[in-house]
């Protein structure tokens, strides 16, 4: 059950501070976390919520008072859907002047993902072809620019084609659609016959066995998300076997987990300065007031959204 509070105004401990918040995203995860079908869920009663930007409006001992008025978000956020926000000073990062409070609010758990799966887990080449579903999502578009930019090519798998000339504008080298495109015939086009080093699966169920089938020999199939939900991937063991392919998931808490505060910190700072130098961090379909969240959480559940919905203030 989703329901608004008011509860004591949060006060910053030791090495502290406090965010007053001024836009958050509703995210997939957290949809998850509030029907309690997420990996990792928090003790009841919780607050929604794992990223944002605010400004800091307080700190507590040991930290600097110069922090005060500072515009940041905070790494390993948790419990954004509220008005005050407690945070440990040494995981804020700083949002540069170039950056919108909306893209701001984004800048956390897309960039992040995409960042890390191309360069950390995947490690892609120049050159190199990536094929991913739900392209036309903020992650998949996230996907584009960073492989664009560092060389890499993307063969962009999308519900609908009339998609495809936002996703030519952000970098992406080819695009196909559900609407009638035969994606293994376009891939082995593209690549000689040869396919794909890499695939990454937003989706699951039944639609990763294609993605498979669109693998070179030793690809990787990278599963990040699970929009089929409980549906069976029905993958093929022969195609695993006769062609060493690796099928392995992705979830950006673990990295967080795993990696320091400084090597998280260097690695958002970096996203965010390319933020303000031209990185979009993805579409905004609608604002909603927090006292609204209702309303915002079902807006955010609907099907052909364009966008991001941003809980404000």
């Amino acid at each position: 059950m989703l329901r608004l509070e008011d509860i004591p105004a949060a006060e910053p401990g030791p090495g502290e501070v406090v965010l007053r918040m001024l836009a958050r995203p509703i995210n997939p995860a957290d949809l998850l976390v509030i029907r309690g079908h997420y990996g990792s869920l928090p003790a009841l009663p919780a607050t929604p919520g794992n990223e944002g930007v605010g400004i800091v409006e307080a700190v507590g001992p040991g930290v600097g008072a110069g922090l005060v008025g500072l515009r940041a978000v905070a790494l390993r956020g948790a419990g954004t859907w509220q008005e005050l926000v407690r945070a440990r000073a040494d995981h804020l990062v700083s949002v540069p002047d170039g950056v919108s409070v909306e893209a701001a609010a984004q800048a956390t758990v897309n960039p992040l993902s995409a960042w890390v799966m191309l360069h950390e887990v995947l490690d892609v080449q120049p050159g190199q072809w990536i094929l991913q579903n739900a392209s036309g999502s903020a992650l998949g578009r996230l996907v584009i620019q960073l492989a664009h930019a560092s060389g890499a090519r993307t063969i962009n798998h999308v519900r609908r084609l009339d998609q495809a000339s936002e996703l030519k504008r952000l970098g992406a080298d080819e695009v196909t659609s559900e609407e009638g495109d035969d994606l293994l015939r376009k891939v082995a086009a593209l690549t000689g016959g040869e396919g794909v080093p890499f695939a990454l699966d937003a989706v699951g169920g039944a639609g990763s066995a294609t993605l498979v089938r669109a693998l070179a020999r030793d690809g990787v199939l990278l599963v990040h998300g699970s929009l089929a939900g409980r549906e069976p991937m029905g993958l093929s063991a022969g195609r695993l076997l006769t062609y060493s392919l690796t099928v392995r998931g992705f979830w950006l808490n673990e990295w967080l987990a795993r990696t320091s505060i400084g090597q998280q910190r260097d690695v958002l700072q970096s996203l965010l300065a390319s933020m303000a130098g031209g990185l979009e961090a993805g579409p905004v379909a609608g604002s909603f007031d927090l006292s609204d969240v209702h309303e915002a959480v079902e807006r955010a559940q609907e099907r052909g959204r364009d966008g991001k919905i941003l809980l404000c203030g």
